[in-house]
């Protein structure tokens, strides 16, 4: 029997809008304001330092690959990993029978940072990187984004949270 609607199913649904609308109006200034390796826009930097200078910098990386570019070039593949990803979290949202705001928070996010970066596959065949962190100005670190942190972070929220309801139930 599906449960009904809560504040839960809410705010799951208010952080997946507000990460991807982050996501993508990020991407978008990157795409406009930064000229990816290669690409076109000779006249615009690459690269701009950002909060803290030679230590992270805002880097536009056209990516065609997953997470540290694994199956670069495999567009196609990833796209529909993400797909049925997407379709998993939802079903698992909808079977919940009492979330907790940590879940709520942490499937929103998840599923933001898994739609944000498949639009971007489907749109363009790519996804748009930006977050480069750096020792004394030398990349360190995967290029990464909004969607990237959404994804790791729901993905953190979920595990933690799920090890401390655990530990609470066995006392």
């Amino acid at each position: 029997m599906r449960r009904t609607s809560s504040v839960f199913n809410y705010l799951t649904y208010a952080v997946f809008i507000a990460w991807l609308a982050l996501d993508m109006w990020v991407k978008s200034w990157v795409e406009a304001h930064l000229n990816a390796p290669g690409g076109p826009h000779y006249e615009l930097p690459n690269s701009i330092p950002f909060l803290v200078p030679g230590y992270f910098a805002l880097t536009h990386v056209d990516n065609n690959g997953g997470a540290w570019s694994v199956l670069a070039g495999h567009v196609p593949i990833l796209a529909v990993v993400a797909g049925v990803v997407a379709i998993v979290i939802l079903v698992y949202e909808r079977n919940l029978k009492e979330p907790t705001w940590w879940q709520s928070i942490g499937l929103g996010l998840l599923l933001a940072g898994t739609l944000g970066n498949f639009i971007d596959r489907v749109r363009f065949g790519m996804v748009t990187d930006m977050f480069d962190l750096e020792w004394h100005g030398r990349n360190i670190f995967p290029v990464f984004n909004i969607a990237d942190m959404g994804i790791d972070i729901g993905i953190g929220l979920l595990l933690v949270f799920s090890a401390l309801a655990s530990k609470n139930e066995a006392r």
